[in-house]
């Protein structure tokens, strides 16, 4: 079994929700840490989600370090997920495109002043809720959302635009996935649900809806190299992989140490980022290795791979990144 060792720790000031990393084009590994914290407001008051990015730079020399580059302040708010994508809107370079608690998709690109830095170039108001989850699309420029209200929204990011959105949930929609071609959508709820909606074939009805998690799902993640699998995560411990060609019955289901907020692959292994239950690694064809990474009195919300040797998670109520090796 694979030993995973803490090797530092950040500390995110507010309560940390999401954390993605990507490579940029110096080669260097950035992670960017999204983090929401609900301001106290007078009796009657309208509640205000306070939230910042943090972004950050691996440096691995013996031992692997984080060095914070910038932090910026959400303008929509409490950041709930984000993620980073290649875009050619501006000079090849990342793109980091986030689902804010005001209800905007905010994107954010390099400074023209200094290539090393990141500023918000657009927002979109999408929602009168929360915007919960964000899923991206390299290939197509595609951004799809989904937020507490039910709804769904697929945006074209040549030039930012609402492309489409639908009624997909009755109740909040915690999760979203973009299929490689844009044009299978897979959204989770807190109705226990996992829809698959074929865009060719329009939006009136979901193409199949699996009624197999007990609790609402809350993660939906699509295999790296096998474009057929994806994984759902939910309220209820489960990690369950899946045929969208046949999604009757499950490939595997796993197990998990508490119930799945996030899901990131890595290859054939599988992090996982478990609320109470702190973060796990799984094997995609190994049902009995389940290794655990365990954080006492955190809430784990967040999980991404740097490496294959290198884990990255984020906390809630210890405000903390947590970088592991093996």
């Amino acid at each position: 079994m694979d030993t995973w060792q803490l090797a530092c720790k950040f500390d995110t000031q507010l309560p940390a929700d999401t954390v993605e990393s990507c490579h940029d084009n110096s080669e260097r590994t950035l992670i960017a840490c999204g983090t929401y914290e609900l301001q106290d407001t007078p009796a009657g008051g309208r509640q205000h989600r306070k939230g910042q990015i943090h972004l950050l730079e691996l440096e691995e020399s013996k031992t692997p370090e984080l060095k914070l580059l910038q932090t910026l302040n959400s303008s929509g708010g409490g950041v709930l997920d984000m993620k980073w994508y290649h875009s050619n809107h501006q000079s090849e370079s990342n793109c980091l495109v986030t689902a804010a608690a005001a209800g905007n998709s905010i994107f954010y690109r390099n400074s023209s002043e200094d290539e090393m830095l990141y500023k918000e170039s657009f927002s979109i108001k999408l929602s009168s809720g929360l915007l919960l989850s964000v899923d991206v699309m390299n290939d197509s420029l595609k951004c799809l959302f989904t937020d507490s209200n039910g709804y769904v929204y697929l945006i074209n990011d040549d030039p930012p635009r609402l492309e489409l959105t639908w009624k997909c949930h009755d109740l909040e929609t915690w999760c979203c996935c973009l299929n490689e071609d844009s044009q299978i959508v897979f959204t989770g709820a807190d109705d226990s649900r996992l829809k698959m909606w074929d865009l060719r074939m329009g939006t009136d009805v979901a193409s199949c809806v699996v009624n197999y998690h007990d609790m609402g799902v809350t993660a939906i993640q699509r295999h790296p190299q096998e474009s057929n699998i994806i994984y759902s995560g939910s309220y209820d411990a489960r990690c369950v992989a899946w045929d969208i060609r046949k999604l009757t019955n499950p490939i595997t289901v796993r197990l998990t140490p508490g119930g799945v907020w996030r899901i990131r692959c890595k290859h054939d292994q599988i992090a996982v980022a478990c609320m109470y239950g702190g973060w796990c690694v799984l094997e995609h064809d190994d049902v009995t290795n389940n290794i655990p990474l365990l954080n006492e009195g955190s809430l784990a919300y967040g999980v991404d791979w740097l490496s294959d040797n290198l884990l990255i998670g984020c906390s809630f109520y210890d405000h903390s990144l947590s970088l592991w090796s093996r």
